[in-house]
Order: C-alpha cells, then structure tokens, then sequence
C-alpha cells in the first residue's frame, strides 16, 4: 500500500478503536519492510535481484499497532478504560430504550412496534458481544491486511462512486431522523419526564447508529483492500503478458522488459511466485474477513431486515392517517435498505475482481515455456480451485443475488401483515 493507504488503515483502526469496537493489544505485529511496504516491481532485469518475488520495497512504515516496549502502562490503561466505557453505555443505552417501551399494549400494531424495539436492541447486543470474542481475530486481520504490498490509485479506489452515493444517503436518512425526533422533543416541552426520555432515546439511537456505520463502512474499506489487490495483480499478469510465437516458448522472445532467454524465465518464475503468494495472502485476508465480521453480519442482517420489514409495515398502516411516524418509519427502512447494500455490495465487487485476475491469469499460462508451466504453476492451480466467497459462517452467502433473495421473502410477509391488519379493524371497532 501507499503511505495514503496505510494511513487510511491506520484512520480505520483509530475509528474502530474510538466505538468501542477494537480494542488495541501490545502484542508486537511490527511487519518486516520487505513486505510491509512492497509492490510490484515491473523493471527487475534478472537473477541478480534480490528480495521477495516481483516486489521492491519503499519507504519504512510504522507498525499498526505499538510494541510493548513502546506503549506505557498508562496509554494502556487509558485505552482499556476507554474500550470499557463505550460498552458499557452501548449496554446502558439499550437497557434504557428496552424499559421505555409499553409492553401493555395489546393492539397488533402495537405488538409489532414492540417485537421490532426487542428484536433490533437484542441483535445490538448480541453483536457487541461477538465483537468482544473476536479482539484476537481483528487484529489478525489487521495484520494481514497491512501485509498487502502498495497498491497504485490506478486500481480504483478504496469507496466506489454507488457505495459513496449510499453513504451519503444513510446520512441525509439519519439526518431526518434526527429532525423527527428533535421534533418529538420540543413537543414535549411541558411534560419534563417524557422529554428528558425521549432526549436519551435519542442520543441512544445517535449511538448505535455511529455503530453500525463505523463496522459497515470498516468492513467495505478492507475488503476493497482486498478487492484492490486482485486488480493490481491483474495488471501485472497483462503488462507482463508473454509474446505468442510459432515455438510457443519464451527462449525465444524478449517476453517482458527486454533481455536473454535466461533473464525472461527468471522473471516469468518471479513473476508467478508472485502470484502464489498474492493468492495465499488474499485467501488468509478473507478468511480472516469472514471470521471477524460474519457472525456480528448475521445479528444485524436480523435487525436490518427487520427494520426494513417493520418499517414498511408501519407506512403502510399509518401513511393514509397522515402521521408523522410513516415518515420516520419510511427513513427507518430506507435506512436499513442502504445498510444491507453497503453490506453485500463489497462481495460482487471481489468476486469480478477475482474473475478478471483468473482471466488473465489463464492468459498469461498459455503462452509459457512448458518447462516453466510445468515447474511452477501447480500450486497455483490448486491454489485456483479454493472458493473465494464471503459467507455468514456457512448460513449463506455476502452478495446482492443473496440479499435480493432474502428481500422478496421478507416483504411477501409485510403484505401478510397489512392484509391482516386491515381485517382485524372492523372487529376491533364493532
């Protein structure tokens, strides 16, 4: 990675570690700088270069997380303080929201408002507590991300222009939120008790909110990282694509920057070692990927849906009677919407990065010496038939088809509801 790069990891883990949701270790994860700062190296002119396979180092970078010797007792005391403090308002928060609710009420309308503010506070916590279990997993994931070498701006960046365009919504979508409940606030005005509740509803809705966008957005920044790496080293295999001859060998041909037989095989080897260890690095990436985030993905996927569903449920029932909470239940749902496709979008854009690095990949092995193919592509080839996908721990796949899939069932269940809903008024009027 660039140093820009580094330091958005860098930024990521600060972020992490403000929420509450990392907590930094003084395990020493200092990286060697060979690979640490790698990349690419299209100028190597033969055996006489030394070093990793096709990299060359840049300038030394920090380590991602300080050392024992370098971190006091004191700055681990405070972070520690601090990882504490956030969860415990995460858990004072959702206890105070969970008590507010009237759980007296007997109206279908009112049950289902009551099982969305159990379901959506319960998956919280259910999350945080999987966060928590998985301290030592984040931080070999961080480890392994920062292993990944420099990765030119040429090769997309690290928010693509629909993901941005999604941020930005969820933004606009919490900020009328925001204004709904200001709303209810100053409504309040003269009853001192309900406002000060739904002043700390607020700021508890404010919180969780900060959340979730930092552990979504965290998720789409690595594996873009990861998403990023695959382009990068599919511009190399085509830079470096072999010339096709009527021998179909490159003792032959000046196969890459120019130079003897001897130097283009050397290169081609160098570059296939290359590729070995990208697909090694990028398999450890994901699995790490997948350990981190799928379970804590499942709990919010639960609370997502079931924001999106509920949401609708409400506009639907209350839209016709013109009240205000259709509009906040609307921007509840489309809330949700943008969240599951900030979280399934990342997953499409791997598996097209991984099919453009397998193509060209396929091209560049066509054109080898037979001798180099047979000597130095089997582990690839093995290395090719491992399934590169992101799972909820094997309860199903990241993906827009998944989610789409998933998003049909649900809403055939919130007309169900509405049809429901719409009979039982006579009975409950006569």
């Amino acid at each position: 990675m660039t140093e820009n790069n580094f330091n958005s990891l860098q930024r990521c883990i600060t972020a992490l570690k403000f929420m509450g949701i990392y907590l930094q270790r003084t395990e020493d994860t200092t990286l060697p700088q060979h690979i640490a700062s790698s990349q690419i190296d299209h100028s190597s002119d033969g055996p006489s270069q030394r070093g990793p396979a096709v990299v060359s180092s840049g300038s030394p970078r920090p380590p991602l997380v300080e050392t024992a010797s370098d971190c006091s007792t004191w700055r681990r005391i405070a972070r520690t303080a601090w990882y504490v403090v956030m969860n415990v308002l995460y858990l004072v928060a959702s206890g105070h929201e969970l008590s507010q609710q009237d759980y007296s009420r007997t109206s279908f309308a009112e049950i289902i408002l009551n099982i969305w503010y159990l379901v959506s506070i319960s998956m919280i916590l259910f999350s945080l507590l999987t966060c928590a279990m998985k301290q030592r997993s984040f931080c070999r994931l961080f480890a392994t991300i920062a292993k990944i070498p420099r990765i030119d701006s040429k090769h997309g960046r690290f928010c693509s222009t629909f993901d941005a365009a999604l941020v930005l919504s969820m933004v606009i979508t919490r900020t009328l939120i925001l204004y709904y409940d200001i709303k209810q606030i100053m409504a309040f005005s003269n009853d001192k008790r309900k406002q000060t509740a739904r002043i700390c509803s607020t700021f508890t809705a404010i919180l969780i909110w900060a959340f979730l966008f930092t552990f979504v957005v965290s998720f789409n920044f690595l594996v873009c990282i990861i998403t990023r790496y695959f382009k990068q080293t599919s511009s190399a295999l085509n830079d470096n694509q072999p010339e096709e001859t009527t021998e179909n060998t490159l003792d032959c041909v000046d196969g890459f920057t120019g130079g003897s037989p001897r130097t283009s095989k050397f290169k081609t080897r160098k570059l296939l070692r290359h590729v070995e260890e990208t697909l090694l690095l990028i398999d450890r990436g994901i699995e790490q990927t997948i350990d981190v985030f799928s379970w804590v993905f499942i709990f919010l996927s639960i609370m997502f849906m079931c924001d999106l569903v509920f949401g609708l449920y409400t506009v639907a029932t209350k839209l016709q009677s013109g009240d205000l909470a259709a509009v906040w239940s609307l921007a509840y749902a489309t809330e949700a919407f943008f969240f599951l496709h900030l979280i399934h979008n990342p997953a499409d854009a791997l598996s097209d990065a991984e099919e453009a690095f397998i193509l060209r990949l396929r091209e560049f092995m066509f054109h080898l010496d037979n001798e180099v193919f047979v000597t130095n592509t089997a582990p690839i080839l093995f290395a090719l038939q491992r399934p590169r996908r992101l799972t909820l721990s094997s309860y199903g796949n990241i993906g827009r088809s998944s989610f789409i899939n998933t998003l049909a069932f649900m809403l055939s269940y919130v007309v169900v509801a509405v049809q429901f809903s719409d009979t039982s008024k006579p009975a409950q009027s006569a």
